[in-house]
């Protein structure tokens, strides 16, 4: 399960005219997401709150998940050929693992893409009842509920940006909340986060056994870091959450 961040604000979205062009390009950007999770009191169990953050940052064929609190960034590359291919950043470090899209397991290439720069995709946003629209051009939101399976599932969309504003899930044990407080439509600032990584010294997954004299490489293989975790939230139809964290493996 994804670990979320507390706060909730929902004054992110920048004013605009109805009629006029949104001034922001949703294909490079930056947003960032205060995520909670909340694990409610049970019999012989006190309740417990984590908290971490993400950033989605898009420029085109590139997005890249940033998870903050533990200083790693995936970056996820759309190929000419329609493949995905990922690679793992250890900002602290400045170093990157490079994957190839054989190595992505657990969906189709279109699936993945999807999931990394939208966080929730289409089809499940779709499987979510429309309650109602609120404002108009770029301050357009939609809200979305749905309940199954004992959970109660809360969406609030952002047609013009593309992305979720806030979402929610909530069941009989836990809670998990997920809010965008800052929305960077500034490019120059995207391709200064994209630069910077690409001028990590990175290493190729498969060529890992080969250098693990490497004492960066050594302690990632020992730490778990190696495998390709998953990061942001996806799901909003009874689908599990998968793990924010690096030592999550698929």
């Amino acid at each position: 399960m994804i670990k979320i961040v507390g706060a909730v604000v929902l004054g992110v979205l920048s004013a605009n005219v109805y009629g006029v062009a949104c001034e922001t390009n949703p294909n490079k950007m930056g947003a960032h997401y205060m995520l909670e999770k909340k694990l409610h009191k049970q019999a012989g169990s006190e309740a417990l709150t984590s908290t971490s953050r993400l950033a989605l940052w898009r420029r085109g064929k590139e997005v890249a998940h940033e998870l903050e609190d533990q200083q790693v960034t995936e970056v996820w590359n759309l190929l000419p050929n329609g493949r995905v291919r990922p690679v793992r950043y250890f900002d602290e470090y400045r170093r990157g693992i490079e994957y190839q899209p054989n190595e992505v397991e657990g969906s189709t290439d279109e699936k993945i893409w999807a999931k990394k720069t939208r966080l929730i995709t289409k089809i499940s946003k779709n499987t979510m009842k429309l309650l109602r629209s609120q404002g108009d051009g770029c301050d357009k939101l939609d809200y979305y509920s749905a309940q199954r399976k004992g959970v109660h599932y809360l969406l609030t969309w952002s047609p013009s940006k593309e992305l979720p504003v806030r979402y929610k899930e909530v069941t009989q044990h836990y809670s998990f909340t997920a809010t965008l407080t800052l929305y960077e439509p500034d490019e120059s600032k995207v391709d200064s986060f994209f630069t910077d990584r690409d001028s990590y010294q990175t290493t190729d997954y498969a060529d890992i056994g080969d250098n693990e004299s490497d004492p960066f490489l050594l302690k990632m293989i020992n730490l778990g870091f190696v495998s390709h975790g998953a990061s942001g939230f996806y799901n909003a139809n009874g689908d599990a959450l998968e793990s924010a964290s690096p030592h999550h493996r698929h």
